[in-house]
């Protein structure tokens, strides 16, 4: 791409001056050479410490785990990141019978003890793959699902940060409390 056309000022902006065009993704090479795109820098935030966290690489890989459906890391100027995480509760309703566990509602599932205890266990694994400051210190398992119809997934399904920041104000306000 040699720049945008008759637009100098955004061609400044996109490619700089050793010729490099910036896509705002973020990206890692493969052994073989090949680069993986990764996720957007428009989500990365920093930390109140001043470590950047890039949320979309924790959500993929967290996401990894039957256990959850879907997740959204939070901790712009906090001191740590957090999580709200929708469980995948048609795995959890199945998990819950082999363990012998009876809740009648979605809502009394995320607030059983003994799931509860199994979803730290889950946390807890995927966290040892990252860094100290990447790793979720506090999460919230919600009674909710997120989809299109909702608002709360764009049609290739990728989470609208904002509207679940504005739906969950309050659980996240509660995680950094």
């Amino acid at each position: 791409m040699l720049g945008y056309y008759k637009n100098p000022e955004q061609t400044a902006l996109a490619i700089d001056s050793e010729g490099w065009f910036h896509t705002g993704d973020t990206g890692a090479f493969e052994p073989e050479g090949q680069l993986r795109i990764t996720g957007r820098t428009k989500t990365m935030f920093k930390t109140s410490m001043g470590k950047f966290v890039n949320p979309e690489i924790l959500e993929e890989k967290f996401k990894e785990s039957p256990f959850i459906l879907d997740m959204m890391v939070v901790g712009e100027n906090q001191k740590f990141a957090a999580a709200i995480i929708v469980p995948d509760f048609n795995f959890l309703k199945d998990w819950q019978k082999r363990h012998g566990i009876s809740c009648a509602t979605q809502d009394e599932m995320v607030h059983d003890k003994k799931t509860l205890a199994r979803f730290r266990k889950v946390v807890d694994k995927y966290n040892k793959q990252f860094g100290a400051t990447e790793q979720i210190k506090k999460y919230v398992v919600i009674n909710d699902v997120w989809d299109v119809q909702n608002g709360c997934l764009t049609p290739t399904l990728k989470v609208k940060r904002a509207v679940i920041a504005e739906r969950f104000k309050k659980e996240i306000e509660g995680l950094f409390a």
